[in-house]
C-alpha cells in the first residue's frame, strides 16, 4: 500500500494512475470520514502514476494549515514532475473557501515557475467533491 511520507515507496502491484478528478476522489474516499481537515499531496511520475502520498497538514473542523513551501518541498525531494492536492471539508460543504482559492492560486503560480505540473486541487465531503480543474480554475492537463 501507499504510505504517507516523503520517500518513494512502491507497492507490489501496478501503481494507481491518476487520470481525472473523479479518480482522485475515488482513491482518497476514506478521507471523507475524518472529523478534522486533512490536506494531502499525491505525487506523480511522468505518466501520472502515483508514487508517494504526502500529508501536508492536519487541522481542525474548519481549517487546515497548508504551507506552499511544504508542498513544493515534497515535489522537489521526490523529483515529481506533477502533483494533485486533495483535502476534506468535515462540514460536507465542498465549495472552496476564500482561503482554498487563494492557496490554489499561489500553488499554481509557483508550479508554473518551477515547471512542476499542478493538475488539480480536490475538496471532498459528504459523498461529493469539488475540482478546481473541472471548474476551469486550473490549466493543468491530465
Amino acid at each position: 500500500e501507499y504510505e504517507v511520507h516523503l520517500e518513494i515507496r512502491r507497492s507490489g502491484r501496478d501503481p494507481f494512475r491518476v487520470q481525472n478528478s473523479r479518480g482522485v476522489y475515488e482513491f482518497m474516499r476514506g478521507l471523507e470520514t475524518e472529523s478534522a481537515e486533512h490536506f494531502y499531496e499525491l505525487l506523480l511520475d511522468t505518466k501520472h502514476r502515483l508514487h508517494s502520498v504526502y500529508l501536508v497538514g492536519k487541522g481542525g473542523i474548519d481549517a487546515c494549515p497548508a504551507d506552499p513551501r511544504e508542498i513544493f518541498k515534497a515535489a522537489l525531494i521526490t523529483n515529481s514532475p506533477a502533483f494533485v492536492l486533495v483535502h476534506n471539508h468535515p462540514s460536507g460543504v465542498v465549495e472552496p473557501s476564500p482561503d482554498d482559492v487563494a492557496l490554489t492560486r499561489r500553488i499554481a503560480s509557483g508550479s508554473e515557475l518551477l515547471g512542476i505540473g499542478f493538475l488539480d486541487n480536490v475538496i471532498m465531503g459528504n459523498g461529493r467533491y469539488y475540482s478546481f480543474h473541472e471548474a476551469g480554475l486550473l490549466a493543468g492537463r491530465w
